[in-house]
Formats: structure tokens, sequence, C-alpha cells
């Protein structure tokens, strides 16, 4: 009887520390968007969506798109990125059953927040940036 009393415990015990010890990504989340060079710097994104349909953020760096993640329609959401300052930031929006659209480069310091406003007739009006 005290065998299996112990057994179960190990069991327990070892079941959990393999489950905690998950690190695997979703591969369809893209590129992770926090880098490790001591180069970045934090910088907040506050995007604003006014479009009823949700949308996808992404920013580009030398020639590779960062998946920022999604928008629900009519929502907003912040994001957080390591960025090397020294390269301004631009973004891509894909809208889920729609057009796309590209912002203007919008040069960021330490610690900026830079804002989104993506439209509610994405292809008729632009897709806005700005900093804060």
């Amino acid at each position: 009887m005290m065998f299996r009393v112990l057994a179960l415990v190990a069991f327990s015990l070892v079941s959990h520390a393999c489950g905690s010890m998950n690190t695997a990504r979703n591969p369809f989340d893209g590129p992770v968007a926090a880098g490790s060079n001591s180069t970045e710097h934090p910088i907040r994104i506050e995007v604003q969506n006014l479009n009823f349909n949700d949308i996808t953020v992404w920013t580009t760096r030398t020639g590779r798109r960062i998946r920022l993640g999604q928008v629900t329609g009519k929502t907003d959401k912040t994001f957080t990125i390591a960025w090397n300052v020294a390269v301004p930031l631009q973004f891509e929006i894909d809208v889920t059953g729609g057009r796309a659209c590209t912002t203007a480069s919008v040069p960021v310091d330490r610690n900026a927040v830079v804002w989104v406003t993506i439209p509610s007739a994405v292809g008729n009006q632009p897709c806005r940036v700005g900093r804060r």
C-alpha cells in the first residue's frame, strides 16, 4: 500500500514538472517581436482599429516582417516591441477578408510611444502613424 502511495506522488511530481517546462511556441504566431540585442529598446505601439474587421499588425526590419499580433474590429490594443532606435518603424496592416495598407515610416526614440490608426475604409483612407 505504501509503495502505491509513493509511486502516485512520484508520478504526479514528474508529470507536473514536465508540464511546467513546456516552452513550445505556436508556429502560426510568426517571428518573436522582442529581441535580445543590447542596442534595442522597448517601444510601445498603440493600435486603434476603426474597421469592423479584425486586423493583423506587422512591422518590417531589414527586409523581414515581424508579426506584432491581432486587433479585433472596433477595438484598441497595445503592443510592446524591442527595437533598434536607429531604424524607423513602418507598419503593414492586413485586414481579415479585406484590403491591406502600409504606413509611412516613423523615427523612434528610447521608450517611445507610437500610435497607429486603421480607418474604417482601408484602401479609401490611409492608415496613419505618429509619435507621442
